[in-house]
This record gives structure tokens, C-alpha cells and sequence, in this order.
């Protein structure tokens, strides 16, 4: 009784610790970088009723960051905004809710009374709009926000009538609004492109631990040993005979890993290699898993894929992995959700199976810290919906490859594991808009088997009821059956699946045996937004196994919200099982993620409460970024696997731009000391400056782009003797690209582009010194694979304003005449400006490029005022002028007046 006392109040001291730290906090404003990885593009509504298409909001565990300019504009308040000075002035709702706030002098006024400042004001700017946290702007503007990432949807809701929803209605009557249009696909890019032999990059991780501990406890004497270990892990990747291979090398100990993996994908995500084919990878692959017949598969082979295939993606569980140092902590949440953790394995990678998705938008955050305070990310988005392949449409994926072999084994030790063949090859084709036809056929040998299998399958993918279904049915030629069943489907605000597995002397690695008969689950998530000052996301899941000898039942719940700004996991485990020598298990954890300044802390809890009741485990740890170099980190943990532990660890981290250094020192009561050093950077050839590049940030799993900037003197869009380097241009796009501009020579390496993904690259024009110097191309689009530096050139030219006057002549006099609608058009007939006259007759068109264009006066305003039309003016600006003075137009009218 003692015992669990303690361990409760252990318990509670973590979770109180936790709660204290979440209810500390200053009253400073602390500004936050956006990551572009973070938007979403959402529909802002009111009780079904669509005020905004394409609202822009940032969203993390931590944060959600509300566009403020775009609010206001959705909600029509009569507020304006100041991006420079960080000010906002106005009403909302009526005249009497004035409001002002001045975020660099902290001041906030509300229906004219001075507020409090806000404590922990959350803030963020891009230089276009101001993101205030939805918590504050929901005080401030007296609304309700829920965010619903699955749907996309931001719903608003008011105590007070708001103008703009009458004026909606009133719309609304007179016309259905139009619906939301499609993203508009990028025609314009660079491509992705392959080279012979391209310029390598690595993530470089050393460390060396010497370990300390006594060998024999039992004999009560100090008989201490000392064990030293080193690590290495090398991740790269580079291009290769036309071909992008991906490299792993990982050494503990006496154990090495090497993973080399070759890969090709078409230029663009609408484009393919040939026979339909858009993307294949040979080497040490990882297959997908079937949900009848085995998880995912690692071994050496050959995959191919024409299409998204992303019926099979949306139908079934997915697994996430990807490459990390071993020992690197690995978070996962889903739309913002805590919902799992993981630690990078040995051979260096992470692995998240068997992760479930929901009806609408999925977005899967991966967040990996490294033991210096090294922080990445990467994020997956399936959208799960009823849209069938198109008629006649068609995809496929096929793999083959050796299971539990390495395209080159260094181990010296004898793999466990036996080696066979596995190939899959699975076929999806679009009947009509409600129905996709699949089809698959596979060989490989059962886990335990000494023969290989023949697996061939039949079903469809169907639209019902706006859900998504799945039947499959397979045949195995050396045993018997199984039937699938599955669907996906939205009821309100609540997400749910449903699966259900039939065997039939079925032999499979997921049915190794045959036992297994049926296996149904049951999954609902959801946003509970009335539950908590935050919205709760649950999950529920509920499962029956039915075996020939037993029957067993699972129940698990998961809650995730924030408090504060701390994210709470909390997990529910139950299992039945109708074996009278199995008890019944319940198991639950609560886990918690905090930022707060320069800490992140993170706490979990594992609790046994049947068939009796234990703590089993505690962990606890916590980050300071002292500075941009400095980093502190420790850690205290309690196991309770027979014997009692508890472990210290500490390490403090020297951060630099080129590389990262730690030194870490731990001990725990089973007489264990352990000091080591650890050392991480980052290897690239920088081909601008010829030279070695050295970074404490990862870039192998992204690709690269050397822009460079110069002024086209002679206008022909290729830099030659004739043009002069621009220096000095910065770019967005990435929040790290507005940290560096280009150099003397007008060259610039932007790092970090997603992996086969379209990536806009916009030039920061707000930070051009020159105003009259302009880009002829304001915004480009890469698409590029990793370990590839791609290169665009960028013309910019000298801008010039070109001025002239419309006069009217009338009785032999000519005079001024203003309010004349007058458009520049370029030579092909393109619109490039519109302006009207001022009072004095004088137009001025301002930041002209270089060219050859038209000039006109609006026709209609000839007709309406009895004019006689008049040629266009046809001129050529070579960029040197300056300023082009026009010859005056002079307006008739027609005889009739």
C-alpha cells in the first residue's frame, strides 16, 4: 500500500510539475516564425454559410495562427491594419466596440477603455498580414473559432449578430453561392531533372560513450567496469547515372548497416517515365502493407508505380517512416494531435505502422529531436474522399524484392531472419464516378513456411453515401480465403471507420497459423469542441478477434488536447480474452509535449491497472535553448521491469552554424555511469562559391536550388558579357531563404526544398533598394528531388514610367480632359496596367519593364461620350530612357455634336 502511494505521488508530481509550468508565463509579446509547412488553406463559414474560400491559417500542436487582415476583410469590419507598425485601429460589430492595438508599445484599447496586455501574446507576421493566436482573437473580437483540419474548415460563431452574415443571407436568397474552386495547377516550372554524376550530401553524426558499471552486484564488492562504444551514422543522398540514390550507413559497436537505394521520378507530378510509369526505386526498398496478407516488407528489390495510388493510401492504414540518427526522439501527430512516439532504431530510421486515417484531410507532422537540440520536421497530407479513379483511368504498383536482405550486407553476424522472395503487383481501374476496379496478385513465403504462396485478389473501391468502401476478396492457392470489408464515412463533426477481416483456412503473415477467423474494428475520432476551453480530439477504437479456440476483445481510447500551450496525450488500453489462464489487462499513459520561451519539456507516464495495480514507467525531460548556439537538455526516467531504476541524463550542446557539439553525462541507481561527446553537421558542395558546405541543419532529404540574380542590360533573358550580377535579393518561400541574398556575384543557395513537391520561389521585392530596378518574373515554381541542386536564373531589369497627356478639342480649342480610362497593353495584346487621367489630362504609368508595347483609350467611353476612336499608340522601351514623354492625344468628338 506504501508502495503505490508512492507511486501515485510520484505521479502526481509529474503532472503537477507540468500543470505549474503550463500556468507560468510573463507578460511579454514573443513574436513566432511561420513555417510555410504549417499552412492551410481553409473555408471560414457560419452555420453552413461560406464567408471566405481561401483563408490562410498557420497551424501547430502549440499555436494557431489566424490571418488578421483576412478576417476582418471576410467579416467586413470596418478595421485597417498597419503591417509596418504592427497597429489596429477601428470598430467591429457596432461604432461602440472601438478597438486599437499597438503591439510594439504593448497598448490594447477595447470600446475605449485600456486593457490588460494579454499575457504570452502569441504573434507572427509575413510581411503581408499580422497571425494572432485564435484564443486571443476570439477575446478580443468577442467570436468563437473551431478549427476542423480534416475538413479544412474554420467555423465561426457569435453571440452578437454579425452585419456581414444578413448581407450573406440576403445574397443567398438571390443566388447560390458558387462553389469553391480548384486550385489553379502550376504550368510554369522548373522541371525535375536528373544528372550523370551530381555533387553528394550528407548528414554526418559521431559519437563516443564510455560507460562505467559494476559487474557483479550480488557479491557486494566494487567490481566496476569500463566499456567504451562509438556510433557513426552517415546519411546522404546525390544524383547517379541519371538516378537519385539514397544513402544510409550506420555503425554501433561491431554492428554495421548500409542501405542504398536508387530512385527516378518524372518531371513533373502530372508528367511520366514512359509506360505511364511516374516514379520507381530499386535497391533497399520497404513495400507497402495488404491488409490481408502482410505489413510492410523491408528487403532488396525493385518498386514501381504509375499513379497516386492513393485509393489503396486512403482504404488502409498507412505506415510513416523515414531516416534519422538511432536513439533521435520521434514525435507524430495527426492534424495537430499528439498520437504517438517513437525512437529512431539502430540501422537509423523511425517507423509509425499501422497509423489510422480518416474521411477528409490528414495531415501527418513528424517532429525529430536530436541529443544537441537538433529539431526537423516532415509532414505527410492524404486527403481521404470518394473520388474514383476516372473512367477509363488507370494505375498500378508493382514490387519485387528479397526480404530481410541488404543490396550490400555488411553484417558479420548471421541474420535470424531467413531471406525469400516477395513480389506484389496490384492493378486500379476507374469504371464510372462511383466505382474503381482493383486487382492484385502475390507470391511469397508465409513467415514459418517452407514453400512459397500464390495470393491473387479481386474487389473494388466504391462511392457510398459521400464515404469510401472496399471489398477485397483473396484466394490462396495452397490454402483457402478471406474477404475484406471496409468503410469511411463523416456524420456531423464525427469521423468513423469500419473494418472487417474474414478467413477461411487462410494463410498469410498476418494469419500465420490459420487460427485467425475474423477480425472487425470499429474507429471513431473526432473534435469535441464544447468539452474543454480547447477542442478535444478523441479516438476510439473497439476490436474483435475470433480465433478457432478463443475469442478476443480490445478497447482503446486516446484524448489529445492543449492546455495552455502544453499538448496532453492521454491512452486507454483494454483486453479480454476468453482463455480462462489469460487475465484481463488495462493499461494507460498520458504523455505531454511544452513549449514555453526557450524550453521544451515532455513528460509520459505508463500505468498498469489490471490485472493489478503498477506504475511501470515515468519519463521526464526537458530542453533549454540558452542562445541560438547553447543548448541544455536533461532527462529523468523510473522503470519498473522487475527491478526499480531511476536514470539521470544530462548533455549540453554547443550549436554553430557549421556543426554541432555535445557533451552528455548520466548515471542511475543500478550503479551505472556513462559520459560521452557527440558531434553533427551537415556536407554539401556549395557550387556558387566552389567551396565545402557545413551546416548544423539536415539537408539530405530535401533538394536545393542555386538562384542567381542579374540585370539584363540587353533584355534577352540569358546573362552574357552585356549584364551585370545583382547582388543583394532576398527570397521567400522558406522562412530560413530571408536570412540570406544573394552575393557580389548575384548568386544565392536556397536550401531545403520539399522532395518532389511544387515549391514556389517569390523574390522579396519590399527589400529591393533600388526601387527601379524589377524582376521580370516576380514568383517561379521548382519541382526537384532530393540531393539535387537545381539552377534558375533570374533576369531583372531597370523599370521606366512612361507619361502623357489627353486633351479635347472642341471648337477649334483644346483642352485638358480628366477621368479618360487609358490601358497599356504589351505588343501580344496582354493587359499590363490601367490607369484614368488626372485632373490636368496627365497619365503616368508606373514600373514599366523593357518592351514593346500598345497604348488605347477605353472604347466604350468613346461610344458613351460621342468620341471619334483613335489608333493605338505602338512604341518599343529599351529600359534605358528612363522616363518616355508621349506624344498628347487630342479627343474629337463626332460631327453629330
Amino acid at each position: 500500500m506504501l508502495e503505490t502511494q508512492r507511486y501515485l505521488n510520484l505521479l502526481f508530481l509529474l503532472l503537477g510539475s507540468f500543470i505549474w509550468s503550463w500556468a507560468l508565463a510573463d507578460s511579454s509579446s514573443q513574436k513566432i516564425e511561420l513555417q510555410e509547412d504549417n499552412v492551410l488553406i481553409v473555408q471560414l463559414s457560419y452555420d453552413q454559410l461560406l464567408l471566405e474560400e481561401s483563408l490562410f491559417v498557420y497551424q501547430t500542436p502549440e499555436y494557431t495562427f489566424i490571418p488578421v487582415q483576412g478576417l476582418i476583410d471576410a467579416l467586413d469590419f470596418p478595421l485597417e491594419l498597419n503591417i509596418d507598425t504592427l497597429s489596429l485601429d477601428g470598430w467591429f460589430i457596432s461604432e461602440n466596440n472601438r478597438f486599437s492595438l499597438d503591439i510594439a508599445n504593448s497598448n490594447l484599447f477595447i470600446e475605449g477603455i485600456q486593457q490588460s496586455w494579454p499575457k504570452n501574446l502569441r504573434y507572427a507576421s509575413d510581411g503581408f498580414d499580422l497571425y494572432i493566436d485564435l484564443g486571443t482573437v476570439e477575446k478580443w473580437f468577442d467570436i468563437t473559432l473551431v478549427l476542423d483540419v480534416s475538413q479544412l474548415e474554420l467555423r465561426l460563431s457569435s453571440s452578437s449578430p454579425l452585419p456581414i452574415i444578413s448581407q450573406k443571407l440576403r445574397a443567398e436568397k438571390r443566388a447560390k453561392l458558387s462553389p469553391q474552386t480548384l486550385p489553379t495547377e502550376v504550368s510554369d516550372y522548373l522541371h525535375n531533372h536528373y544528372d550523370w554524376l551530381g555533387s553528394p550530401s550528407f548528414d554526418i553524426e559521431y559519437s563516443h560513450q564510455a560507460e562505467r558499471f559494476q559487474e557483479n552486484k550480488a557479491s557486494g564488492q566494487r567490481d566496476y567496469q569500463v566499456s567504451h562504444f562509438n556510433s557513426t551514422t552517415l546519411q546522404g543522398s546525390m544524383d547517379l547515372l541519371k538516378h537519385s540514390l539514397k544513402t544510409s550507413y550506420v555503425y554501433q559497436g561491431d554492428e554495421q548497416d548500409l542501405r542504398l537505394t536508387f530512385s527516378r521520378a518524372a518531371k513533373g507530378p502530372n508528367e511520366n517515365l514512359g509506360l505511364g510509369i511516374n516514379w520507381y526505386e530499386l535497391g533497399d526498398i520497404t513495400s507497402q502493407s495488404t491488409a490481408l496478407l502482410s505489413s510492410s516488407v523491408s528487403g532488396s528489390g525493385i518498386s514501381i508505380k504509375r499513379g497516386a495510388n492513393n485509393l489503396q493510401e486512403q482504404s488502409s492504414d498507412v505506415l510513416l517512416e523515414g531516416d534519422a540518427p538511432p536513439g533521435w526522439e520521434v514525435e507524430l501527430y495527426r492534424n495537430g494531435a499528439l498520437i504517438d512516439f517513437a525512437e529512431a532504431s539502430g540501422n537509423g530510421q523511425y517507423s509509425f505502422a499501422n497509423v489510422s486515417t480518416y474521411l477528409g484531410e490528414n495531415i501527418f507532422d513528424i517532429r525529430i529531436y536530436g541529443p544537441q537540440g537538433q529539431y526537423r520536421t516532415r509532414q505527410k497530407r492524404i486527403t481521404v474522399g470518394s473520388n474514383m479513379l476516372a473512367r477509363g483511368k488507370w494505375d498500378f504498383q508493382l514490387q519485387a524484392l528479397e526480404r530481410n536482405q541488404r543490396l550490400v550486407d555488411l553484417s558479420e553476424n548471421t541474420n535470424d531472419e531467413e531471406s525469400s522472395a516477395f513480389l506484389i503487383a496490384k492493378l486500379h481501374a476507374g469504371i464510372n464516378e462511383y466505382f474503381t476496379l482493383q486487382s492484385a496478385f502475390s507470391r511469397f513465403r508465409p513467415e514459418g513456411y517452407s514453400e512459397d504462396h500464390n495470393y491473387a485478389s479481386l474487389g473494388f473501391f466504391a462511392s457510398v453515401y459521400g464515404g469510401l468502401s472496399e471489398l477485397n476478396y483473396a484466394v490462396d492457392q495452397q490454402s483457402g480465403k478471406a474477404l475484406l470489408f471496409s468503410y469511411k464515412n463523416r456524420f456531423h463533426d464525427v469521423n468513423f471507420n469500419f473494418d472487417t477481416e474474414k478467413y477461411d483456412q487462410f494463410i498469410s503473415d498476418k494469419n500465420p497459423d490459420g487460427a485467425l477467423e475474423l477480425d472487425s474494428k470499429l474507429r471513431i475520432n473526432g473534435l469535441w469542441s464544447e468539452a474543454w476551453l480547447n477542442p478535444v480530439s478523441y479516438d476510439l477504437e473497439l476490436q474483435h478477434s475470433r480465433y478457432k479456440a478463443s475469442q478476443q476483445w480490445q478497447a482503446s481510447t486516446r484524448l489529445s488536447t492543449r492546455l495552455g500551450l502544453t499538448q496532453v496525450s492521454h491512452l486507454l488500453n483494454f483486453h479480454h480474452s476468453s482463455l480462462d489462464d489469460l487475465e484481463d489487462t488495462l493499461n494507460t499513459s498520458i504523455s505531454a509535449t511544452r513549449r514555453w520561451h526557450n524550453w521544451r519539456f515532455k513528460a509520459e507516464a505508463s500505468h498498469q491497472l489490471l490485472p493489478s495495480s503498477s506504475l511501470e514507467s515515468i519519463f521526464s525531460s526537458a530542453s533549454y535553448q540558452a542562445s541560438k548556439r547553447i543548448n541544455y537538455q536533461a532527462s529523468i526516467s523510473y522503470t519498473h521491469s522487475g527491478q526499480k531504476t531511476y536514470s539521470f541524463d544530462n548533455s549540453v550542446s554547443w550549436r554553430f552554424e557549421k556543426m554541432s557539439i555535445s557533451l552528455s553525462a548520466g548515471f542511475d541507481t543500478e550503479k551505472h555511469q556513462s559520459i560521452g561527446i557527440n558531434l553533427s553537421s551537415a556536407l554539401a558542395y556549395d557550387k556558387p562559391r566552389k567551396s565545402l558546405y557545413l551546416s548544423s541543419d539536415s539537408i539530405t532529404s530535401n533538394a536545393s536550388l542555386v538562384a542567381h540574380t542579374f540585370l539584363d542590360h540587353n533584355n534577352n533573358q540569358v546573362f552574357d558579357d552585356d549584364d551585370t550580377p545583382l547582388p543583394g535579393i532576398y527570397f521567400k518561400g522558406r522562412n530560413n531563404w530571408r536570412q540570406h541574398a544573394t552575393d557580389p556575384d548575384g548568386y544565392v543557395t536556397l536550401w531545403n526544398i520539399p522532395n518532389l513537391q511544387m515549391q514556389s520561389i517569390d523574390i522579396d521585392s519590399r527589400q529591393i533598394e533600388d526601387p527601379y530596378i524589377k524582376p521580370l518574373k516576380t514568383s517561379y515554381h521548382v519541382y526537384s528531388h532530393a540531393g539535387k541542386m537545381s539552377q534558375l536564373s533570374i533576369p531583372f531589369q531597370t523599370s521606366l514610367e512612361i507619361e502623357g497627356e489627353i486633351k479635347l478639342l472642341k471648337s477649334g480649342d483644346s483642352q485638358p480632359l480628366a477621368g479618360v480610362p487609358i490601358s497599356l497593353y504589351s505588343h501580344s495584346g496582354k493587359l499590363i496596367q490601367k490607369r484614368k487621367t488626372e485632373y490636368d489630362g496627365i497619365f503616368i504609368f508606373e514600373e514599366v519593364l523593357p518592351g514593346r508595347y500598345k497604348l488605347g483609350v477605353d472604347q466604350r467611353y468613346l461610344e458613351r461620350y460621342s468620341l471619334l476612336p483613335i489608333k493605338e499608340i505602338d512604341f518599343t522601351a529599351s529600359g534605358e530612357e528612363g522616363l518616355i514623354y508621349l506624344p498628347a492625344i487630342t479627343l474629337q468628338q463626332t460631327e453629330a455634336e
